[in-house]
């Protein structure tokens, strides 16, 4: 039923936990198909040691996690496709309450589950020893772009789609090494609305050897960047569901103001977001404060989001 993804580029101390967190998964019916990114550790050799038959191991020179995932579509045999990093984990039942999901949502491109980003494991083991049973009741079908506003209503290791989709619209963009997966994930939500399971399924470790994040540059953004500018320029905030993708959007772009500013790179592009911000009722103050942070020194910026966040530590604790 499931072909599963995990691209693995330089996770030996990583990727045996996430294997087996796969094979230990209490829905049998799948297969895990490992790319190997161009490793230059000891990745390959951990993953070798782990004999089980539905283990496909794939070598490719290194081209990026997006391609890798894409590899890992185009070798894939089942409809439903699910992605793992080789640093994150699943719960025992996540394959089993995907499979529930999908059985009793057949007309839909993904289906998603709740996630937690954890440091150590503690949280991961008190949150496995749960026995959670799927409950069609509990399941939300929800606008992906409406309730993201604030935190992504899934990961990247907590939702499972359709091949099809996959292969075609919603492919992952190559040269991209930030915001891929939103990419994905905007493509998805433009074909289809999301069935929710509400339990914590996923975990998104952030004590992991490279991860890609704690080497975060400004880069350029994935293409629904420069399509939703487009939809906003040709007055496509009209409809309803149009306007839930632009506000999503350009909330994301303004912290990519923020970024550029406070690195002290590509101000020209930066201070050309804000002004689209500003075009839009929406976001008008936020697009004013993010025009006026084009115009400041990076190290003034640097010191006043510091006082900021200070000041909200002081008010949370009082």
């Amino acid at each position: 039923m499931f072909s599963i993804i995990i691209p693995l580029f330089n996770k030996e101390e990583s990727v045996t936990a996430s294997i087996h967190s796969v094979l230990e998964q209490t829905f049998e019916e799948f297969e895990l198909i490992i790319v190997n990114d161009g490793s230059t550790d000891q990745s390959v050799e951990r993953v070798q040691a782990i004999e089980d038959p539905r283990i496909r191991l794939i070598d490719q020179v290194n081209q990026g996690v997006s391609f890798a995932r894409n590899t890992g579509i185009s070798h894939a045999k089942n409809e439903y496709i699910a992605f793992l990093d080789a640093d994150d984990l699943w719960h025992p039942v996540y394959l089993q309450c995907m499979s529930e999901c999908i059985r009793h949502y057949p007309n839909y491109q993904w289906w998603g589950a709740d996630y937690i980003s954890t440091i150590g494991e503690e949280a991961i083991h008190e949150n496995d020893s749960k026995g959670y049973a799927f409950k069609d009741a509990l399941v939300k079908v929800v606008d992906f772009f409406e309730v993201s506003r604030k935190r992504y209503a899934i990961h990247m290791t907590s939702f499972v789609a359709r091949r099809d989709a996959l292969v075609g619209p919603a492919r992952f963009p190559i040269g991209f090494k930030y915001y891929e997966d939103l990419e994905v994930f905007c493509r998805l939500a433009q074909m289809s609305p999301l069935p929710m399971i509400p339990y914590v399924l996923s975990y998104w470790r952030q004590d992991a050897e490279n991860r890609a994040c704690n080497r975060r540059k400004i880069m350029p953004l994935p293409p629904i960047f420069e399509d939703t500018i487009r939809l906003i320029r040709a007055g496509g905030m009209k409809r309803a569901d149009q306007r839930t993708q632009c506000l999503f959007i350009m909330g994301l772009l303004l912290n990519e103001v923020a970024l550029m500013c406070l690195s002290g790179q590509i101000r020209s592009t930066a201070r050309a977001y804000a002004r689209m911000a500003i075009s839009i009722s929406a976001f008008r103050w936020r697009g004013l404060k993010a025009y006026a942070y084009c115009w400041m020194p990076s190290f003034v910026l640097r010191g006043l989001f510091a006082c900021t966040r200070k000041f909200r530590r002081s008010i949370l604790a009082d």
